[in-house]
C-alpha cells in the first residue's frame, strides 16, 4: 500500500467495480406498453388511423390515464383529415402532453407496418371493452345498493348483451 501511494497507483481492490452495480438508480425502465399507449403512439405516427375509429362516445367518460388525450387526438385529426405527425406535434407544443407525444412519435414499437392498423384497432377495441366492463361492474354494484333507474337498467342490459357476443 505504501509503495502504491508513493507511485500514485491505487490498489486494485479500490478501482475494480462490479459491473452489475453501475448506477442502478439512474437506469430507467421502459414504460409498459398498455393498449392506451399503443393506440396513442400508433395514432401519432399514423394520423390517418383516426378514420378507422367510427365513434368516440365510449372514450368521453373513460377514466383510464391517456383516454382524454386519445379522445382529443382523434377529434383533432378528424377535424383536420390531412394532418401529419409534425403538424399534430406542433398543435400540442404548448400543452402539458407535448413531451409524452414527442416520445411516442419517435417510439420504436417494432410492429410491422402491414399489421399496424390491426394493432391500432385491437388497442382501441380493448380500451372500449375495458371501459364497458368498468361501467358494467359499476352498474352491478349500484344495483346491490339501490334500485337502478330505467336508463341504467337499459344500459346494463345492453352491456350484458355485448359481453355475451
Amino acid at each position: 500500500n505504501k509503495i502504491s501511494q508513493k507511485v500514485g497507483i491505487e490498489p486494485p481492490h479500490k478501482t475494480i467495480r462490479h459491473p452489475l452495480k453501475n448506477n442502478r438508480k439512474n437506469q430507467t425502465r421502459p414504460s409498459p406498453v398498455t393498449p392506451m399507449r399503443k393506440a396513442i403512439g400508433l395514432l401519432i405516427q399514423n394520423p390517418p388511423f383516426a378514420e378507422l375509429v367510427e365513434t368516440t362516445n365510449d372514450l368521453e367518460n373513460h377514466q383510464e390515464p391517456g383516454a382524454q388525450l386519445l379522445l382529443q387526438l382523434l377529434t383533432h385529426i378528424k377535424a383536420h383529415l390531412t394532418i401529419n405527425t409534425a403538424q399534430l406535434l406542433e398543435h400540442w407544443r404548448e400543452k402539458p402532453d407535448y413531451a409524452h407525444l414527442i416520445k411516442l412519435a419517435g417510439w420504436e414499437h417494432g410492429i410491422p407496418e402491414d399489421i399496424q392498423k390491426d394493432e391500432f384497432l385491437h388497442s382501441i377495441n380493448h380500451i372500449k371493452s375495458s371501459q364497458n366492463e368498468q361501467i358494467l361492474q359499476n352498474l352491478l354494484q349500484q344495483g346491490k345498493n339501490r334500485e337502478l333507474t330505467d336508463a341504467e337498467k337499459q344500459q346494463l342490459k345492453e352491456l350484458l348483451q355485448q359481453k355475451s357476443h
